[in-house]
């Protein structure tokens, strides 16, 4: 038996820079997202129902947080919810990075 939702979520970060962040989520073998929320600029958007892979680019300045949360059941497969992260450099141009975290169900509980 499935638990109805996970609370799935990913590192929190502060930005040292200004930055594009792209948040992603995605489900396989038969998950499923319920809701999204991601941080932006003017606080927290959170999407219902949302179409999969699910994908969105904002802008967030200097000391800024990122973050991104999705509410879903994994099932027998996986949800994974990644950032990637480009910033804004004067001199260099852009230097980017990204993490992803990937929620499965092992004995019944999401990990």
């Amino acid at each position: 038996m499935f638990p109805v939702q996970c609370n799935c979520n990913i590192d929190v970060a502060q930005l040292s820079r200004s930055s594009s962040v792209t948040y992603e989520v995605f489900a396989h073998e038969g998950a499923s997202v319920s809701s999204i929320t991601y941080k932006t600029s003017s606080g927290a958007v959170t999407t219902h129902n949302p179409e999969l892979p699910f994908r969105t680019t904002v802008e967030l300045e200097k000391g800024e947080t990122m973050a991104l949360t999705a509410k879903g059941n994994p099932k027998n497969g996986s949800i994974i919810l990644t950032y990637e992260v480009q910033e804004h450099n004067d001199a260099s141009g852009m230097a980017s990075s990204s993490v992803s975290k990937v929620w499965i169900l092992k004995d019944g509980v999401c990990e």
